[in-house]
């Protein structure tokens, strides 16, 4: 019979009481037996007789309790050793039959005895454990927190302590398990030991992270949508937000937004609070509403125009109800206003509207937009360099006339500059900028004007068209949203100017073409006639009757040019873009004229042909141009060959010498023959120089800019260096590569006098003597350093002074006379003079005066060569005073 723990101590101690009882009345019973021995004791109370059957009496019921006492205890005992022996059953029965792992593991770790449960979580028999450690089991990344808390057992800072934890399982796969542990102590550290009980939460852990990642996974999707996603409880609060609604309403994160009511995003127009008052009733009666509307402001207070749906769902844990998404259809409707204001304006350009009416309709276009902005646009003048006004419907005329022909610079404004730099202008505050710094006073009068914002706009080439700019009466800078608008508007001016251009440039085409000297004819791929000019009649002789007809082209030429026409419009269609024919026919006043015929394909955007243009040219005067270019040719030639100082090579862009005069011949050495032919490079170029020289004939052939002329060190025939000055020129005629003629003059006696110069000069200033030069008028052109020292006149006093200037008064005026009549007629002077220095002391000078000649044997200057006499003639009074 089953019974629990604390009955079978009820029982016992009963048990124990009674065993007492008896023992207590065995004792009086034996004590009375002793006594009832004794006559005296029973002398006063029981006769002899009485007092012996007593004793009788008791003696034997000593015996009956000595039996039944041991028998008790006895009785006592075995029930206490089948107690435990029960006990110990159901606890190991316990152990061994629990739901939950149950080991005890010693405090070194080791396993001390495992219940089957534990061991099939690790696949693993219990047996199979003896010795492992629970280190061994356990995942890396959660040993050392459960290390951790066994310490803290052990030390007693805790009594026990839970976790969840991964422990390895036989396969070599780790499981979750829920970890409790206590910690059973003894005075013998040997019976220390853990008990830890384990629950397998591993399917239950696995759930929850796949819970998660499938949740994660869900914000991933809706914040990876690109609309916007709120949900709402019944009270009109908002209970999850996704990142695109996030972004939309301007918040810094989503925490902002959860449990705020949903009424506080709601726009205050009528039409968002009449449209807010359905969905807060879809909170009551769920129904499903969609459509656009202005609905929600975002945290700057800006108005959201939307297409939203309010979707009603159960009930989930957050208490969402209702999930309302919508999609920003801003950019879309300003999409659908770009492409309305882009077709209505290309109407008015196909209806001839002029382009400063298309430029203020587009101008009011955006100022509808923005009501607080006012538009100009203004147009380039290249030429001029300056802007003007084109289009500024809103701004003062006053203002407009002052403004028309700013000059295209960098801090004229923002227009100004945005034109001059090619890059948008964005002032936020005009009077505190220093490109307005120059126009104060313009825009002092105008209270509208606080930023100006400009964008220029190009054509297909990148040439500038002109600017688009904003006028504001706030100081700030351009939104995104008035950027884009901004840009949008700059492309459709440039668009509009450019087809405005090219429309002119059409009728101004279809002009030229009527008014061509060239006759022209357009036909189909087949050669039937389309259109042809006046000028193609005269030249043809075909009478305008019969092309009124538009016949087949090859109908109505020559029977030569039919033939032609016939094999080469296979060409055409084949792939040439033009063949080209010559033709020469004799008038009747016997005067020769020369036709030349150009058949071009025209090709659509797919490079198919579709039409053939014929091109019918006068070139009777080229062709008499082209015979005297070949005379004038045969004259240069004869020029060339025949100048003796200038030595010519002409040669191809490779190097290839066709042309090769005299006066090369003399200089270089090669003879005619000789170098025709030859590459230039391995005539007179030197080879380190060679690479260098090749590149560059490359580069004048290509570009048909010659290089600059310049002293070069060539080589001559046998290898001798010679120095010339040496300059190029490139002959590119139609059709024919380019030809390169250089230009050599031979440096080598100008070298030497050069030379010669520069010893002159160094004898000239290294001189001890003064020297002074003058022209044929006497006036002083060059002194040396020695004149300097001499008379203490700086040169700059000298120059331009006549010397003159040195006479000290103590010669007469004949003395002067007779030196010069003698300079004259002798070409030379020479004698003793006296002459003032700067500080007024005289100087005893021997002075040589020479005439200098020109190549003409004409006097030219003359040159006086000034030796002081000062010491030799204080030496020579010395003496005389000595003597």
């Amino acid at each position: 019979m089953a019974y629990s723990a604390t009955q079978a101590d009820r029982a016992n101690r009963r048990f124990e009481s009674a065993l007492l009882l008896l023992l207590i009345i065995y004792l009086g019973v034996a004590g009375l037996w002793w006594f009832s021995q004794d006559p005296a004791f029973s002398a006063g109370y029981l006769s002899a007789a009485q007092a012996a059957a007593l004793h009788q009496t008791l003696g034997w019921l000593l015996p009956l309790f000595a039996i039944l006492l041991p028998l008790a205890l006895f009785w006592q005992l075995r029930d206490k050793a089948l107690f435990t022996r029960q006990v110990q059953q159901k606890l190991a029965s316990t152990f061994d039959e629990a739901a939950v792992g149950l080991a005890h593991v010693a405090v070194s770790g080791h396993f001390i005895q495992v219940n089957q449960r534990f061991a099939q979580m690790l696949q693993y028999e219990p047996a199979d454990l003896a010795g492992s450690t629970f280190q061994d089991l356990t995942h890396p990344d959660d040993l050392a927190d459960d290390l951790q808390l066994c310490d803290a057992l052990v030390r007693g800072e805790r009594e026990s302590f839970e976790m969840e934890k991964r422990y390895r399982r036989r396969d070599g796969l780790f499981i979750w398990a829920h970890l409790s542990v206590s910690f059973h102590r003894s005075t013998d550290p040997q019976q220390c030991y853990f008990v830890s009980v384990v629950e397998d939460i591993n399917a239950r852990k696995q759930a929850l992270m796949a819970l998660q990642a499938s949740m994660a996974q869900v914000q991933l999707l809706l914040d990876a949508t690109g609309d916007a996603i709120i949900g709402v409880n019944r009270n009109a609060e908002i209970t999850f937000v996704n990142q695109a609604a996030q972004q939309q309403l301007g918040y810094a994160n989503i925490s902002q937004l959860i449990g705020l009511p949903l009424q506080t995003l709601v726009s205050k127009q009528k039409a968002a609070l009449a449209l807010w008052r359905e969905i807060h009733k879809a909170l009551e009666q769920p129904q499903q509403i969609s459509g656009e509307a202005d609905l929600f402001i975002n945290l700057q207070g800006d108005t959201l125009p939307t297409a939203y749906r309010a979707i009603p769902v159960p009930r989930s844990q957050d208490g969402t109800v209702l999930v309302i998404c919508w999609q920003n259809i801003r950019e879309r409707k300003q999409q659908q206003m770009k492409q309305q204001a882009q077709s209505y304006l290309l109407h008015r350009l196909l209806d001839d509207a002029a382009l400063p009416d298309l430029l203020t309709e587009l101008v009011k276009f955006i100022e509808q937009q923005l009501p607080h902005l006012r538009g100009s646009i203004l147009l380039a003048d290249l030429p001029n360099q300056v802007m003007r006004v084109a289009a500024g419907p809103s701004l003062p005329a006053e203002y407009n006339n002052k403004v028309d022909g700013l000059p295209i610079r960098y801090g004229n404004g923002s227009c100004g500059t945005a034109a001059a730099t090619g890059q948008p202008v964005y002032v936020a505050d005009v009077h505190n900028d220093m490109l307005w710094l120059n126009f104060q006073d313009l825009i002092a009068p105008y209270d509208w004007l606080q930023a100006c914002w400009s964008t220029p706009f190009f054509d297909t080439e990148r040439q500038l068209l002109g600017t688009f700019g904003i006028y504001l009466a706030e100081k700030r800078d351009p939104t995104p949203e008035e950027r884009d608008l901004i840009q949008f508007t700059a492309s459709l001016a440039a668009f509009l100017v450019e087809r405005s251009d090219a429309k002119a440039r059409l009728e101004l085409f279809s002009k030229a073409i009527e008014q061509s000297p060239v006759g022209v004819v357009i036909c189909g791929i087949n050669g039937e006639i389309q259109y042809f000019n006046q000028r193609f009649i005269k030249l043809s002789s075909i009478p305008a009757a019969l092309l009124d007809e538009l016949p087949p082209l090859k109908d109505i030429l020559p029977d030569d040019q039919q033939e032609w026409l016939d094999s080469v419009l296979p060409q055409l269609k084949a792939g040439h873009q033009k063949v080209v024919r010559q033709d020469h026919r004799l008038l009747a006043d016997n005067t020769a004229l020369w036709l030349e015929s150009s058949l071009y394909a025209i090709v659509d955007r797919k490079d198919q042909v579709t039409h053939v243009l014929l091109e019918l040219e006068d070139i009777t005067m080229q062709k008499q141009a082209e015979q005297h270019w070949i005379e004038s040719e045969l004259r240069f030639r004869t020029l060339l060959d025949n100048t003796p100082e200038i030595s010519v090579q002409g040669y191809e862009a490779d190097g290839t010498t066709f042309y090769w005069n005299k006066a090369s011949e003399v200089l270089y050495g090669y003879s005619k023959e000789e170098a025709l032919g030859k590459s230039l490079l391995d005539l007179i170029i030197p080879t380190p120089m060679r690479q260098d020289v090749s590149a560059a004939v490359r580069a004048m052939a290509e570009s048909g800019v010659p290089l600059p002329a310049g002293e070069l060190m060539l080589q001559r025939k046998g290898g001798e260096p010679v120095q010339v000055f040496s300059g190029h020129a490139v002959v590119q005629l139609p059709g024919r590569p380019s030809q390169i003629f250089c230009m050599d003059i031979d440096l080598s006696v100008r070298k030497q006098q050069e030379a010669n110069l520069r010893l002159a000069d160094a004898v000239f200033n290294s001189s001890r003597e003064g020297i002074l030069i003058t022209d044929i008028n006497e006036v002083i052109i060059s002194v040396n350093p020695a004149l300097v020292r001499l008379f203490g006149y700086s040169d700059t006093e000298l120059v331009g002074q006549k010397p003159a200037m040195l006479r000290s008064g103590q010669h007469s005026d004949e003395f002067y006379q007779q030196m010069w009549q003698q300079l004259r007629e002798q070409n030379y002077w020479q004698g003793e003079v006296f002459n003032k220095h700067k500080d007024g002391s005289v100087l005893p000078v021997q002075l040589s005066i020479s005439a200098v000649f020109n190549e003409t044997q004409q006097i030219s200057h003359y040159a006086a060569v000034f030796t002081d006499l000062s010491e030799i003639r204080a030496t020579e009074a010395e003496m005389m005073f000595l003597s």
